[in-house]
């Protein structure tokens, strides 16, 4: 598997455990989710797969930490009672299931608790080199396979050949990393501002009411003992959970999309 990274820390925080990078809408449905919680300190663990995400719910493992200079500096391993949490797509209302994120989840059942779910609209853009004067120029879109899908008829409609990537956000920081003039990324318009790309056209998804469902999970072993006190409600989470979690993985929520 791949190593993930974590974001500097801050103290006291939670671990949120996500599969892909800043700008992510796993990244953006994790902020929104947890912004109910005031005065909450949140770092983020990047991973780039699914089953790399549950293995960083293992509360003993240690995730390689990244400074601010980008570098790996030496490993820490988490304070004792930090709790930590997954956010994790499982279902779009326009391709339907993510079926990766459904079968890592249903082989994991028995380490993973469920408390809630999400549900949050996908806007994507088509993102692009600054020097890139107009869409003419794009024969080549880089993305995940779910925005992928869910853009199809744009990409069809321009010609646009798809080339899948393992994360949106990704595929707008690897674009921005090297020059490509007739490459562009398909991410979210946030991506356009982190790495510094130009906008060429936005809400490219086929469906305008894009949206996905989100899982909050976390490992049935959550240290939470030191938020007892401080953060009551994160504890309300933790022993929050959606019943008959093989059902709720395995049903469809977007039923009249």
């Amino acid at each position: 598997m791949t190593s993930p990274t974590i974001s500097s820390p801050i103290f006291p925080p939670i671990y949120i455990a996500i599969q892909g990078i800043p700008g992510s809408y796993s990244e953006q449905a994790a902020r929104s989710y947890f912004s109910r919680f005031l005065n909450l300190k949140i770092n983020f663990i990047y991973t780039q797969s699914f089953p790399d995400l549950i293995q960083a719910l293992d509360p003993d493992f240690v995730p390689p930490l990244v400074g601010e200079t980008g570098l790996k500096v030496k490993p820490k391993a988490r304070e004792g009672a930090d709790p930590i949490f997954g956010v994790i797509p499982i279902e779009n209302s326009t391709t339907g299931f993510v079926t990766p994120a459904q079968e890592v989840l249903n082989q994991n059942l028995n380490k993973l608790k469920l408390l809630d779910q999400i549900i949050c609209p996908i806007q994507h853009a088509l993102l692009a080199h600054p020097d890139i004067q107009n869409m003419n120029q794009i024969k080549t879109a880089i993305s995940h396979p779910q925005a992928l899908a869910q853009c199809a008829n744009f990409l069809k409609s321009r010609n646009i050949i798809p080339q899948e990537f393992f994360d949106t956000a990704g595929a707008a920081q690897a674009l921005s990393q090297t020059y490509q003039n007739d490459t562009a990324a398909i991410a979210s318009i946030i991506c356009a501002e982190i790495y510094g790309l130009k906008i060429l056209e936005e809400n490219i998804q086929d469906l305008k009411n894009n949206q996905t469902r989100f899982l909050i999970i976390t490992p049935l072993k959550n240290n939470i003992n030191n938020y007892l006190e401080k953060h009551s409600e994160i504890l309300n989470l933790t022993q929050k959970s959606i019943l008959n979690s093989a059902e709720f993985i395995n049903t469809r929520a977007f039923l009249n999309q």
